[in-house]
């Protein structure tokens, strides 16, 4: 007997072959088999997974540009104030890190490898 799904567990299914899709894990009847019965769905993910990586890119950008300010604050020779020298650099690192996370990129990269991504392109050993 085939029990009927409910639009929750139809949702859900869908978004696990979708993130399985832009991560590249999809197995190939799976693809045959959605363009087939969906023709609309892999041009759409397709996009969908264009457009992540665009994003991806400009966080890239942007953590890069930030941890190039903190290590200039970090050089420069500033008399001591209430709050260590780079808080508010980091206050917009987690601003960043919560942004990612809004926009659904941590389906093809997560945080951890974005951030050890750019710190490598530093040249900078990074643990976390």
């Amino acid at each position: 007997m085939n029990i009927p799904m409910t639009i929750e567990e139809a949702t859900w299914e869908v978004k696990k072959a979708q993130d399985s899709f832009l991560r590249g894990e999809l197995e190939e009847w799976f693809i045959v088999r959605l363009r087939r019965d969906f023709p609309n769905a892999i041009p759409d993910w397709n996009r969908l997974k264009l457009n992540l990586l665009v994003r991806i890119k400009k966080f890239k950008k942007r953590m890069r540009d930030l941890m190039g300010a903190m290590a200039r604050k970090a050089n420069t020779n500033r008399r001591a104030r209430n709050k260590t020298p780079g808080e508010h650099l980091e206050k917009k690192v987690e601003k960043l890190e919560r942004q990612y996370a809004k926009t659904g990129c941590d389906v093809i990269l997560t945080w951890s490898e974005l951030r050890r991504d750019v710190t490598q392109s530093f040249g900078v050993s990074c643990s976390m």
